[in-house]
């Protein structure tokens, strides 16, 4: 006599739900949580003003106000394709931003006015976070 296998009912549906929910909370807690962005927005307000004229007489003018929302805390990566090592170091250090080196060569950069940046990753007008690391490609000129 072959044993039926029945298919779980609405109870076991709701505890496979139930379990699934209460592994991905333990798994989310145990791997760090949940992470929040607390960094101060700071608002900057521009106004454009366009006008219109019409045959001689009319002018109309419309004034239109923008808000932009900034955030201190990130910056734009600059274009340092081109610039010495050194240059690029200084712009780097200037925005808070961490550099590090690719093609130094078997002894590394020993001094970084002989090298020329060729390549940045993250690439130019990235945005990232003041502190992160932004790694330059650079060759022996």
């Amino acid at each position: 006599m072959k044993k039926r296998m029945q298919q779980p009912g609405w109870l076991g549906a709701v505890l496979a739900a139930a379990s699934g929910f209460l592994l991905g909370v333990v798994l989310l807690v145990a791997l760090g949580g949940v992470v929040h962005d607390h960094t101060k927005v700071v608002t900057d307000t521009v106004t454009h003003t366009r006008v219109h004229v019409h045959v001689h007489t009319t002018v109309q003018t419309q004034t239109q106000t923008v808000t932009v929302k900034t955030n201190p805390n990130v910056v734009t990566v600059p274009d340092l394709v081109g610039d010495a090592l050194v240059d690029a170091q200084q712009q780097l250090a200037d925005l808070d931003l961490n550099e590090q080196d690719n093609g130094g060569g078997v002894f590394g950069v020993i001094d970084p006015a002989n090298w020329q940046v060729v390549d940045s990753h993250p690439k130019a007008g990235s945005h990232v976070h003041r502190g992160s690391v932004v790694v330059l490609d650079v060759e022996h000129v």
